[in-house]
């Protein structure tokens, strides 16, 4: 997924710092094939739901017999894209840890309490709860002016805050962390 179509599919994008990071929770998944039957399991109360278009994916979604995630705290200090009116958010990342049972997902680094982000974010349906839009190419670690995608990638947060506003109008080359 390129950045223009990450801006563009996000709900809402924010700079913030992770404030809390709440305990994980296991749950089962509900697969469904359309996005109206995904809004009546959530009103049902489901939160683990995969939607899945064809007989390929849904095989792919039964492998998942339990899923594990954390949702984290942020503390919005700027809407960069879809203002809203709340001044902390939660954000729910795959992953974490209940007992002895840890689930890591490959590529992505899980946000920890004090990260100073940037965040690209989809609002799961009928609930107060975003997920990161574009696993690791949809957060960035900021580390003094800089914003950092991947740990490999870097720019001046003002520049990313540009493209964000006109994601057409990217700022190249992409300087790699000394």
């Amino acid at each position: 997924m390129d950045f223009p179509d990450i801006v563009k599919e996000s709900d809402i994008i924010i700079k913030g710092k992770v404030v809390e990071i709440l305990p994980s929770v296991e749950e089962k998944p509900v697969i469904v094939t359309s996005e109206e039957d995904a809004k009546k399991a959530a009103e049902k109360g489901e939160t683990c739901i995969f939607i899945v278009s064809n007989e390929k994916e849904k095989e792919a979604a039964k492998r998942y017999s339990s899923i594990i995630y954390t949702d984290k705290i942020i503390k919005v200090e700027k809407y960069l894209k879809n203002p809203q009116s709340k001044n902390k958010i939660i954000v729910r990342e795959e992953g974490g840890k209940i007992g002895d049972k840890e689930v890591v997902v490959a590529g992505i680094t899980p946000l920890k309490l004090g990260d100073y982000i940037i965040l690209f974010l989809k609002k799961i349906p009928l609930k107060n709860v975003y997920f990161i839009k574009g696993g690791p190419q949809g957060q960035y670690f900021i580390q003094k002016d800089l914003a950092v995608c991947k740990g490999i990638e870097t720019k001046k947060v003002s520049e990313l805050e540009a493209e964000i506003k006109d994601p057409l109008k990217l700022t190249f080359p992409l300087r790699p962390i000394r």
